[in-house]
């Protein structure tokens, strides 16, 4: 049974909705990519996302984009060679966020692990969101450079420095996925 529990601050409340947000803003970047796979994709062969094309994705019933996180980076994850540790990490710190932060954190429950640093943790999944939404967006641009390059209309295809960083960012994640040394 727990003793009493430790109240939050409001910073850690605010990191919180912070943490949540930019989880969400990552699972609607993965799911809105995936949604623009081929229908015989072998990703989309789960019941979750038979149906899901980037119409219904951008403007379809809610109740029928009910995939969670941790599906979504299973299933489209490998398609797009992004199915690494870190974004195992990331889904299960956004599901210890949003399903057990109180126990974890908060209850004081005798013998049980709990993290020193809230805050930290939190800070720390923040950055590690942005890190996911620059891989995210890296690869959209991958895969606009190739659809450009497969209409011969790259001369047509400018990138931003923002963009070539978010590329990198994705570059880096592919050659961890593929076991490949950075230098």
């Amino acid at each position: 049974m727990p003793n009493q529990s430790r109240s939050i601050t409001g910073e850690e409340m605010t990191l919180i909705g912070a943490a949540i947000y930019i989880a969400q803003k990552v699972e609607f970047a993965l799911y809105g990519i995936g949604s623009h796979l081929s229908p015989d994709h072998k990703a989309k062969a789960h019941r979750a996302f038979k149906d899901l094309t980037p119409e219904a994705f951008l403007r379809g019933d809610q109740e029928k984009l009910k995939a969670t996180f941790g599906l979504l980076a299973r299933e489209f994850g490998p398609a797009f060679f992004i199915d690494t540790p870190g974004l195992t990490k990331f889904y299960q710190d956004r599901n210890l966020i949003a399903h057990n932060y109180f126990r974890f954190f908060c209850a004081n429950i005798q013998g049980a692990q709990t993290p020193d640093d809230p805050i930290k943790f939190l800070s720390d999944f923040i950055i590690r969101g942005e890190h996911w939404l620059a891989v995210m967006k890296g690869l959209t641009s991958v895969l606009m450079e190739g659809a450009a390059a497969r209409e011969g209309r790259l001369d047509e295809l400018t990138f931003s420095e923002q963009d070539k960083e978010n590329i990198e960012k994705y570059v880096e994640t592919l050659a961890e996925r593929m076991g490949v040394p950075r230098s």
